[in-house]
């Protein structure tokens, strides 16, 4: 009798060692489901040598961090480029050329309208210089995490860069936008350049090393580009009436007359 209670208590002790693996192995796979852990992972392997971008050998690599239609831009752009270096000319997890980096943290996932898509923000410094780059995620129907897009603080995103150089349509749109060049605003010298996307502007006086970035508004009428500080509040807008290349700008409840200079 003695001999068959101790077997029987190995047995529950085996089927309760068993469980707790399965849900051990359960919870690293929820885990290892988190669109921030695609986005560690993506730092981890870029900063060991072996990330997915300037490469032709695994195609496979691109897809396990990107959605296919951001991956098919990476692998033409590293195809087309021969082993040299394409339109993706910097390190696009830091938007820079000469990376330098320190005090890499990758925050949380956060909302980004529903429970299949999320943003990640991942901030540093480089070269000393404070910068940050935020990621949006989506989970398809395996419910596997994939990179959609990556936006960088000038404004500028990685797909616009591929899709300028891979898409004449985008490029040409691009080069046609109306609020582009140089203009004097009130006694200010300014130079305006629109981001590939042209959600967003760069705006830079009196050349400024800074910029300051310009959302646009429009409606039937006219166009507004808008500025806002971190929390929202508006601190400057350029307005034109459709179709005019002059217009107007407003701060502080002050207006200046805006001109392109030809």
């Amino acid at each position: 009798m003695k001999i068959k209670i101790l077997i029987l208590t190995i047995l529950i002790l085996a089927i309760t060692a068993s469980i707790g693996f399965a849900q051990s192995k359960t919870k690293t796979k929820v885990v290892a489901a988190t669109a921030d852990l695609v986005v560690k992972n993506l730092y981890a392997v870029d900063k060991a040598g072996k990330g997915p971008f300037f490469q032709t050998k695994n195609r496979a690599l691109i897809d396990q961090y990107f959605t296919k239609d951001l991956a098919d831009m990476i692998w033409k752009d590293s195809v087309a480029a021969k082993g040299d270096l394409g339109a993706i000319d910097f390190n696009p997890l830091y938007n820079s050329q000469d990376p330098q980096i320190t005090n890499l943290i990758v925050g949380k996932s956060r909302d980004a309208g529903g429970a299949d898509n999320a943003f990640v923000d991942v901030t540093f410094k480089n070269a000393g210089k404070a910068d940050s780059v935020q990621y949006e995620l989506a989970r398809g129907t395996d419910k596997k995490w994939k990179i959609v897009g990556i936006y960088y603080s000038d404004g500028e995103d990685l797909g616009s860069v591929l899709r300028y150089w891979q898409d004449e349509e985008f490029k040409k749109e691009y080069e046609n936008h109306a609020f582009k060049g140089e203009y004097t605003v009130g006694t200010d010298k300014c130079t305006v350049t629109p981001t590939l996307s042209g959600m967003s502007y760069r705006v830079q006086c009196n050349e400024q090393e800074d910029f300051k970035l310009y959302l646009v508004e429009g409606t039937e009428t006219e166009t507004a580009y808008i500025n806002m500080d971190k929390k929202g509040v508006e601190k400057g807008k350029f307005v034109f009436k459709n179709g005019e290349s002059s217009g107007k700008f407003i701060a502080s409840g002050k207006e200046v007359k805006v001109s392109p200079i030809k």
